[in-house]
């Protein structure tokens, strides 16, 4: 059992040097903040759930320590607690997760990976909106907050710009850090349902490797679900995005954006199911990543679109029945 903690104990601070690293402001420090729920999570699926939330109380208190705090809270709102309650969601057994005509038919199942991908999206989606009520709560309006955001980063963009790019005729520095500022909290929500994701799957893997994963290794391309509920919802972002007005607006893009992201890994995982057994799969599907890469503006749609029809014509299952009933 003390084995155990001491383990969970050194993963929560290592965690928490993670995070604290990116204070350094450079590529590689917040490259490593990204990192920053993996060791969690490794915990939570070698060690066990409580390791897990050992591990996550750690962490909190680690940043706290290192840094302030303020960053302690805000670094287990949004990272320690969403990267343990995942992990906690993958490892969980009931059978409310499997259908059966009524209670007696049901026996216990592994929680669906869809279910886990919708509550990241959630989670994440939670996550910027507490950004933005947080703009507007602080400088007492929204107008306000992103006028006086823009002030204090105008200096950085600057100076980012002079050494990166140059901005198109007619768009001013000021005009570029509004565009920032305003869209800031839906980059953050998208990067860290990106970020959670990632290394849900990654500590996923380091446990299947060590054996230590309880539960069998799904296949993602078919067990990939997401419920129907997420693309109405999807679509209702969209239409709010498009008929309210800041910050109402921004908050309907918040979900729009988390929604589509997680519809666009559905519509990955449909094309590597349906492409299954083709000759040529694996330059296709090269390809498409490649294209999703270098023009995402372009073919993310497009997938993402499928990943809705997915979840309502269920492509995939139909496919697989269709196998079945060949002689």
């Amino acid at each position: 059992m003390m084995q155990r903690i001491a383990i969970a104990f050194g993963a929560g601070i290592v965690a928490a040097l993670l995070f604290a690293v990116m204070a350094k402001n450079t590529p590689l420090a917040t490259i490593l903040a990204s990192l920053a729920p993996l060791p969690i999570v490794i915990a939570s699926f070698n060690w066990g759930v409580d390791m897990g939330a050992v591990a996550a109380l750690t962490a909190c208190g680690g940043v706290a320590a290192l840094l302030d705090p303020s960053s302690g809270a805000v670094f287990g709102a949004c990272i320690a607690l969403p990267a343990w309650v995942l992990s906690a969601l993958s490892c969980a057994r009931a059978r409310f997760f499997r259908r059966g005509k009524n209670d007696a038919d049901r026996l216990p199942d592994w929680c669906p990976i869809g279910i886990v991908v919708t509550v990241a999206a959630i989670i994440s989606a939670l996550i910027g909106l507490g950004a933005l009520i947080s703009l507007i709560v602080v400088y007492g309006g929204y107008e306000k907050g992103v006028e006086a955001v823009v002030r204090q980063v105008m200096p950085n963009v600057q100076e980012a710009l002079d050494e990166v790019i140059a901005l198109p005729s007619g768009t001013s520095v000021q005009d570029f850090a509004t565009l920032v500022v305003r869209r800031s909290p839906l980059m953050l929500a998208s990067v860290m349902f990106l970020t959670l994701c990632a290394n849900l799957y990654v500590g996923a893997r380091v446990a299947q490797v060590s054996q230590a994963l309880k539960r069998p290794w799904p296949s993602l391309p078919e067990s990939l679900a997401l419920p129907r509920a997420l693309g109405v919802a999807l679509v209702l972002c969209l239409g709010l995005a498009f008929l309210l007005e800041d910050p109402f607006r921004q908050a309907a893009w918040i979900g729009a954006a988390v929604f589509a992201g997680a519809y666009a890994m559905q519509g990955l995982a449909l094309v590597h199911a349906l492409t299954r057994g083709l000759q040529f799969r694996n330059p296709l599907i090269f390809t498409l990543y490649l294209v999703c890469a270098f023009a995402p503006r372009w073919i993310l749609p497009v997938v993402t679109f499928f990943g809705v029809m997915e979840s309502f014509l269920s492509m995939r299952a139909r496919r697989v029945a269709a196998a079945n009933a060949k002689p």
